[in-house]
């Protein structure tokens, strides 16, 4: 059994939800504002990648998330730090042990210089 210590979700982060919409042919995303109730999550970064793509050095920064279970939380959404960062999930998220307590995903921020 999955046991997880409840103090250490002590990030408060909000979610942006995506909604795509079909626009001349092409798919537009858009992403709503963050609601202002925050979740507590557990955010430990992996640290970032560098590559030089066309001359601009990028930045690509992972994290896995860990939170209470919340099936509104899909891939594609966005979440949003008490920093200001912003997170694009990129799995969809994962129902630990299938007991709908906690979730886990991963994240993804891109940076340029």
């Amino acid at each position: 059994m999955y046991k997880y210590n409840v103090d250490q979700l002590a990030t408060p982060a909000w979610i942006r939800t995506c909604t795509i919409k079909n626009v001349q042919g092409a798919k537009s995303k858009t992403y709503s504002e963050p609601g202002s109730e925050p979740i507590f999550v557990n955010f430990k970064t992996k640290g970032g990648t560098e590559a030089v793509h066309n001359g601009v050095l990028t930045i690509l920064d992972t994290a896995t998330v860990t939170t209470w279970f919340n099936p509104d939380i899909k891939a594609g959404d966005r979440i949003v730090l008490d920093d200001g960062s912003e997170w694009d999930i990129k799995n969809t998220p994962e129902n630990l042990e299938r007991r709908n307590q906690y979730m886990q995903f991963i994240v993804q921020r891109v940076g340029g210089y």
